[in-house]
């Protein structure tokens, strides 16, 4: 019995590959080696039947060729034959039916001659051993040669999916350095526009002291004003004949000028005729303005007691 050929898969899937390079590049080695190695067994198992039936073959014709005692004696189809074996396939079953499907071999002629038959009949198995053999080896170059199509396929893939993803990673890197740009940008004129806000903010409260210390300061009276001139107020002469004495406090607003803009009675003698003429004679007085802690003229208010005694 001729040993069973071992039967390589029509088609092998590659693996995923790893991600890192170094993992992938060792992977793809053990791949090719194996595959390689697992193409020579079977290669060489398919082979060494092939290669002990050509030489029994050849074997057989050169015992063909050795004449017989009896030459010209035909082998009768019962006869036994010493020197034929059985023929023994030396393809697999579906390529011999294939090649036998495609290109039928034509039917020797009978010969009388059982030498030339013999001889014919091996030489035909030969050839046709080496014509399967031929296309074995093509077959199997192919499928190899498909195989590594595919794994260089796959690394081609493999390096292009790392390739996008490395620029996926940059993009997104570069995004986030525009984010944090724009963020960065954000946040300094924010910062620039809180201290510009508290700048103005302490300019105003500078301002809005200055003006509470100047208007303190104008309004704290440093000097009261002064009588520059009076003319004394006339006594009325009604009061003098009823014998009416009394004293009269009137309040005057001094202008900044230092005249009387407005008089009052804060305070009446009790005789009408009296206070009349005293409000009436302060009005005419001439005084000196008030003066702030600033030196400055400022309205101010005084009260001026005219009292009207008979002597």
């Amino acid at each position: 019995m001729r040993p069973r050929l071992l039967q390589l898969p029509k088609e092998t899937t590659p693996l995923p590959p790893p991600r890192p390079r170094e993992v992938a590049a060792q992977g793809l080695s053990s791949v090719l080696l194996a595959t390689s190695t697992v193409a020579l067994l079977g290669f060489g198992f398919w082979l060494f039947p092939i290669v002990s039936n050509l030489t029994d073959n050849l074997t057989e014709v050169k015992a063909v060729n050795t004449p017989f005692t009896k030459p010209n004696e035909a082998l009768s189809e019962d006869a036994p034959n010493p020197i034929a074996k059985p023929h023994r396939n030396p393809t697999p079953p579906k390529l011999l039916q294939r090649v036998q499907l495609a290109s039928p071999l034509p039917t020797p002629p009978i010969s009388t001659d059982s030498s030339q038959l013999k001889t014919q009949i091996l030489t035909d198995q030969a050839s046709l051993d080496l014509e399967l053999l031929a296309e074995y080896q093509e077959e199997e170059e192919a499928r190899l040669a498909e195989i590594l199509q595919k794994e260089r396929e796959a690394e081609e893939q493999r390096k292009k999916e790392e390739a996008e993803a490395a620029q996926r990673k940059a993009e997104l890197a570069e995004a986030r350095r525009v984010e944090e740009a724009r963020k960065a940008k954000q946040r300094a004129a924010l910062a620039a526009q809180r201290a510009k806000e508290q700048q103005a903010k302490a300019e105003r409260d500078r301002i809005a002291a200055a003006e509470r210390r100047q208007k303190a300061l104008a309004s704290k009276v440093s000097s009261a004003p002064t009588v520059i001139s009076k003319k004394a107020p006339l006594y009325p002469s009604s009061a003098k004949r009823a014998g009416l004495e009394g004293t009269t406090q009137i309040t005057a607003t001094i202008s900044p000028s230092g005249k009387v803009s407005a008089a009052s009675i804060s305070r009446s003698s009790g005789h009408s005729a009296l206070d009349s003429s005293a409000l009436a004679a302060v009005k005419r007085w001439k005084f000196a303005p008030a003066r702030n802690s600033l030196g400055e003229p400022i309205t101010h208010q005084v009260t001026v007691p005219i009292t009207f005694r008979l002597d």
